[in-house]
């Protein structure tokens, strides 16, 4: 009963949060370190619009026609200008979608609540840590350091693989690409 309970107040967040437009920032996933600050560095640095990347990323897994692209598009901007109260754009958008993508949103919303509530854990373990400014500091370095090892690895195993598909030539051509 409890999983229940806490998978249905996951469900109504996330749809909280859709309706809102406020979920799923794209790109900077860095932690924050400034607990108890309720603003991120990602939203500090301007990078609050970035929930729109989120909103589109949901729903290209739906499939949608252009019809209902336009439709839900419109209702956005009515709920953005404040045409709409929340309850009504839920209900309007679920009148929007098919019964299938009702479903696989109902699906992604609670995929991403057990997300959140991961994401919650982790915030209040290292909370707990009482982690010193020194600390903090080090431990974001320490995943900047990490990130960066990261992408350069992705960036070798990309061209290792390029170098495989590609001809001699064309691989010459694409290495002075990178270079411009």
């Amino acid at each position: 009963m409890k999983i229940k309970s806490v998978l249905i107040a996951s469900t109504i967040a996330t749809a909280v949060s859709l309706a809102s437009l406020s979920a799923f920032a794209d790109g900077d996933k860095e932690i924050n370190t400034n607990y108890g600050d309720n603003k991120s560095e990602s939203h500090k640095k301007g990078g609050h619009h970035k929930h729109h990347r989120g909103f589109k990323k949901v729903f290209a897994q739906l499939n949608l026609t252009d019809a209902q692209k336009t439709q839900l598009k419109e209702l956005r901007n009515q709920k953005r200008d404040g045409n709409l109260t929340r309850e009504s754009f839920k209900s309007e958008m679920a009148g929007i979608l098919t019964a299938e993508q009702n479903a696989k949103l109902e699906q992604i919303k609670a995929q991403r609540g057990e997300r959140k509530q991961g994401r919650k854990m982790k915030r209040e373990q290292m909370k707990s840590l009482n982690l010193t400014a020194e600390q903090k500091t080090q431990m974001k370095d320490a995943r900047k350091e990490l990130r960066e090892e990261l992408r350069s690895q992705r960036k070798e195993a990309m061209t290792a693989k390029m170098k495989t598909i590609l001809t001699a030539e064309q691989f010459a051509k694409f290495e002075t690409f990178k270079k411009q």
